[in-house]
Protein backbone atom coordinates (compact mmCIF):
# COMPACT_ATOMS: atom_id res chain seq x y z
CA UNK A 1 0.00 0.00 0.00
CA UNK A 2 1.26 3.47 -0.84
CA UNK A 3 1.45 6.10 1.89
CA UNK A 4 -0.98 8.32 -0.05
CA UNK A 5 -3.69 5.65 0.29
CA UNK A 6 -3.56 6.13 4.08
CA UNK A 7 -4.63 9.80 4.06
CA UNK A 8 -7.54 10.27 6.47
CA UNK A 9 -7.02 6.93 8.24
CA UNK A 10 -6.16 6.41 11.93
CA UNK A 11 -2.90 4.46 12.07
CA UNK A 12 -0.21 3.18 14.42
CA UNK A 13 3.30 3.34 13.01
CA UNK A 14 6.16 1.18 14.28
CA UNK A 15 9.30 3.27 13.71
CA UNK A 16 12.92 2.19 13.91
CA UNK A 17 16.27 3.95 14.09
CA UNK A 18 18.66 1.27 12.90
CA UNK A 19 21.76 3.36 13.66
CA UNK A 20 20.88 3.51 17.38
CA UNK A 21 18.96 0.21 17.54
CA UNK A 22 15.80 1.71 19.01
CA UNK A 23 12.18 1.51 17.98
CA UNK A 24 9.06 3.43 18.99
CA UNK A 25 5.40 3.90 18.11
CA UNK A 26 3.69 6.94 16.60
CA UNK A 27 -0.05 7.11 16.12
CA UNK A 28 -2.61 9.48 14.73
CA UNK A 29 -4.62 10.35 11.65
CA UNK A 30 -2.65 10.57 8.41
CA UNK A 31 -2.96 14.22 7.38
CA UNK A 32 -0.56 14.25 4.41
CA UNK A 33 1.63 11.71 2.63
CA UNK A 34 4.14 11.38 -0.19
CA UNK A 35 6.25 8.45 -1.35
CA UNK A 36 8.95 9.54 1.13
CA UNK A 37 7.08 10.46 4.32
CA UNK A 38 3.78 10.67 6.17
CA UNK A 39 2.46 13.41 8.43
CA UNK A 40 0.29 12.31 11.35
CA UNK A 41 -1.96 14.49 13.48
CA UNK A 42 -2.06 12.99 16.99
CA UNK A 43 -4.69 13.25 19.75
CA UNK A 44 -3.09 16.44 21.09
CA UNK A 45 -3.42 18.11 17.70
CA UNK A 46 0.34 18.04 17.12
CA UNK A 47 1.79 17.03 13.77
CA UNK A 48 4.39 14.26 13.55
CA UNK A 49 6.60 13.76 10.49
CA UNK A 50 7.69 10.16 9.87
CA UNK A 51 10.25 9.52 7.12
CA UNK A 52 9.91 6.35 5.02
CA UNK A 53 13.30 5.08 6.25
CA UNK A 54 12.02 5.14 9.84
CA UNK A 55 8.87 3.11 9.12
CA UNK A 56 8.96 -0.62 9.85
CA UNK A 57 5.21 -1.32 9.86
CA UNK A 58 1.91 0.58 9.75
CA UNK A 59 -1.34 -0.72 11.22
CA UNK A 60 -4.83 0.62 10.48
CA UNK A 61 -6.51 1.24 13.84
CA UNK A 62 -10.09 0.72 12.63
CA UNK A 63 -9.46 -2.77 11.22
CA UNK A 64 -6.47 -3.68 13.40
CA UNK A 65 -4.65 -4.90 10.32
CA UNK A 66 -1.16 -4.35 8.98
CA UNK A 67 -1.37 -2.08 5.94
CA UNK A 68 2.33 -1.50 5.27
CA UNK A 69 5.53 -3.41 5.95
CA UNK A 70 8.99 -2.35 4.88
CA UNK A 71 10.60 -4.57 2.30
CA UNK A 72 13.97 -5.92 3.36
Amino acid sequence: MKFQELIGKEVQVLCVDEDNLIDWWEWGKVDYATDDYIVLKNESGDYVLVQKGEVREIYAVDKRTKVYSRKK
